[in-house]
Parts: C-alpha cells; sequence; structure tokens
C-alpha cells in the first residue's frame, strides 16, 4: 500500500483576500490515497473562483468552493516551494564563547551579532544560527556547531549595552531568496514580501520557522495567489500528458519516502510532502505513469479516469459529455446541409 500525507489544516477561512486556518482549526497532516487527486474538480474550482474574483474581492458562491477545497486539500504552500532560504535580522545576543567546553570547565559568555537562517533542503527546512564565532545546524533540536577558527569573538564590553537591538552591519540584514515557479533564477526579497503569507502574525514577530506548527497557524495564501498555482498545476499536468513532466518533477521532489508501520513486513511506504504542490505532483505521476490521467476533448481539462467505466471515457463529466455531443450533432448537420445544397 502507498500513501501520501501533506500539511494541511482542518477548516479555512477567508479574511481580507487571504485564505487563512480558521480560528481553532487543526493543522494536523492529512492522510489522501494518490488515487483522490480529483483533476477535474480543482480546474472546475479554478475556473469558478476566477470568473467570482472581481476587484479584489470573491462571490459567495466562489468563495464556498475555494473553502470547500481548501478542507479537503489545504493550501498549496506556495511559500514552500518558491522560497529558497530565509535570514531573519541579525541580533545582539548573549553567547557562549567556549562551546566546545568539556563537563566541569568554566564556561564564558559574550554579547555578539547572532542571525537565524531558514534553508530549504530536500523535503525538509533546517534552522541554521550564525554568529561570529560558528554556525550551527539545527537538525531536530540538536545543534551541530561548524566553527570558524579565524573568528575574531568580540569581547564583551564591544556589544554589552547593544543586547536585543538590531545589528546594523549590511552583512547581518534580513533577506529571503526564491526561485519563482517556472524559474531557473534565484531573487531576492525583503522580508516584509514575505509577510503577506502570515496576515496572522504580529508585526513585532520574526518569521516563524517553516513547517513549524507556529508556521501553520499563521500560513495564509492571498486568492490572488492561490489561482496562479492551481493555474500552474493544470498547465503542468496538461504539459505532462503531453509528454514534458519537467514541471512536475521539480514540484514532486520537496518531500520525502518514510515507512510507516511497526515491522518490516507490514506497514505503508508513504510519500511524505511539504505542500500540496508537492502531495499532488507526486501523485500526478504515478496516476500518468498508470494512464489515468486524461485531458477532456471538449474543455480540454485535465481528469482522473477510474474503473471501467470511466476506463474508455474521453469526457471529464456528464455536462462536458452533453456539450461535446451536441456540438458533434451541429456540425454533422452543418456538413450535411452542405453536401446536399445542388452544385450550381
Amino acid at each position: 500500500m502507498f500513501q501520501i500525507s501533506w500539511p494541511a489544516a482542518s477548516t479555512y477561512r477567508v479574511h481580507e483576500g487571504t485564505v487563512l486556518p480558521a480560528t481553532g482549526a487543526s493543522p494536523n497532516p492529512r492522510f489522501r490515497k494518490i488515487e483522490r487527486c480529483n483533476w477535474a474538480r480543482l480546474a472546475g474550482v479554478h475556473q469558478r473562483v476566477l470568473e467570482g474574483y472581481k476587484d479584489g474581492k470573491l462571490s459567495s458562491k466562489a468563495e464556498g468552493l475555494l473553502l470547500d477545497w481548501c478542507g479537503e486539500w489545504g493550501l498549496w504552500g506556495l511559500f514552500l516551494e518558491e522560497f529558497v532560504e530565509v535570514r531573519l535580522p541579525g541580533l545582539y545576543e548573549q553567547r557562549q564563547t567556549n562551546p566546545e567546553a568539556e563537563p566541569g570547565e568554566t564556561t564564558h559568555y559574550t554579547v555578539m551579532p547572532v542571525q537565524t537562517i531558514y534553508r530549504r533542503e530536500t523535503g525538509r527546512w533546517i534552522a541554521v544560527e550564525r554568529n561570529e564565532q560558528a554556525t550551527y545546524w539545527y537538525l531536530g533540536n540538536v545543534g551541530v556547531p561548524h566553527y570558524d577558527p579565524d573568528a575574531q569573538v568580540a569581547a564583551a564590553e564591544d556589544y554589552e549595552d547593544n543586547e536585543g537591538e538590531l545589528v546594523p552591519d549590511a552583512d547581518w540584514r534580513s533577506l529571503a531568496l526564491l526561485r519563482r515557479l517556472g524559474s531557473e533564477r534565484i531573487e531576492g526579497a525583503n522580508l516584509d514580501d514575505l509577510r503577506a503569507f502570515f496576515p496572522t502574525l504580529p508585526a513585532n514577530a520574526p518569521i516563524p520557522e517553516p513547517l513549524s506548527p507556529e508556521f501553520w497557524q499563521h500560513y495564509g495564501e492571498s486568492v490572488s495567489s492561490w489561482l496562479r498555482a492551481a493555474t500552474w498545476m493544470l498547465e503542468a499536468l496538461k504539459e505532462a500528458k503531453a509528454g514534458s513532466k519537467q514541471r512536475l518533477e521539480a514540484l514532486s521532489s520537496n518531500g520525502q519516502l518514510r515507512w510507516i508501520g511497526a515491522g518490516r513486513k507490514s506497514g505503508t511506504v508513504e510519500w511524505a510532502a511539504a505542500s500540496t504542490m508537492s502531495a499532488m505532483a507526486f501523485g500526478a505521476l504515478l496516476e500518468l505513469q498508470a494512464g489515468k490521467v486524461r485531458v477532456c476533448q471538449h474543455c480540454k481539462g485535465p481528469f482522473l479516469a477510474k474503473g471501467k467505466i470511466t476506463g474508455t471515457r474521453k469526457w471529464c463529466s456528464t455536462l462536458c459529455f452533453q456539450t461535446g455531443n451536441k456540438r458533434k450533432q451541429r456540425q454533422a448537420k452543418k456538413r450535411k446541409k452542405k453536401r446536399a445544397v445542388p452544385a450550381t
């Protein structure tokens, strides 16, 4: 058995043009089977939301459809797919100057510039603490130091009056690095741009560590961002059906395989995706391999074929089937009428 998991809140709400977890909603990961990727439904919701989103406002019907979709699949996780590194502003903080000291040795502390960096790796984010003396790579809650033997650690009196203040040097400034969907170029962004993803975060609070409970508590996506990601996913699936799977392959890499079970033989292989985009991309690749993804002959939208009845189906819905048949009948009548006109 194979399953895919990804983080999603239990319920959502729309506030000032942004989709957010509802108050008190649980951000626990959802578990879905790959056969549940309903591409035809996504195409329909995308079209209705696009039609109902005017001048930065959603119609009540479009909002209901969007919240129903997010209630099942969660937000796209666009932040997790585009941003590759986030550097918080450097602060003067107290740190131990001899962390390698043996038990029983005297420990020494001083105030120095300290910066927290969040960096994306395959399927996860790691927290890195950088200071004048060392860079700490936090794997889980364990700090693994990488010392700079040439670092000149400042004397305590140099910064003792600045503890808790921002470091003014440009080398310790805040910065975000991102690679937008479809781009190979990494560009810089201001931390204020990131705050659009955390509208409920207090103004003086730092950006939370990606994938942490606090991150999901405050994470949101504007309706325009949701539409952009949905458009990208649908286009990626169409391209994959036509033979080019580069978009899906790039998105599907943001996750990790793991074994869920007590024994070596009894258990489940799970793809733990960091975002909904990664989960659906990975599922789509498996569905394409099984020949289940089709493109509707009428609306040209992707859909997932299931079972024997729909195994040869060419339309994503009954409506498209009826509309497509009516169009064929009208075209047949025109051809028949044209043939019946005597030549002059």
